[in-house]
């Protein structure tokens, strides 16, 4: 895009991570499973369990978190951008 500053060019993975395939994961799967748990909400835990490994998708989004939120250049060009 020509109107990202330049120094945040090539950052996306730094910025976003993974929250597009988290984004994705509640919207087009867990969601519509959580839903259908609403008669009998104790079966929710079931698809919390069924779902572990997608979950684990949280631990690489925790972990690049605080560097998306110190990164210099975000601080110095994302408030004018976003």
């Amino acid at each position: 895009r020509t109107d990202l500053p330049q120094a945040l060019r090539g950052k996306r993975s730094v910025v976003f991570g993974n929250l597009e395939k988290l984004y994705d994961f509640h919207g087009q799967r867990f969601l519509a499973e959580l839903e259908h748990c609403q008669p009998c909400p104790l079966a929710a835990g079931r698809g919390f369990l069924r779902h572990e490994e997608e979950f684990g998708m949280y631990a690489l989004y925790s972990k690049n978190k605080p560097q998306s939120q110190s990164d210099a250049l975000l601080c110095s060009h994302g408030n004018a951008f976003f």
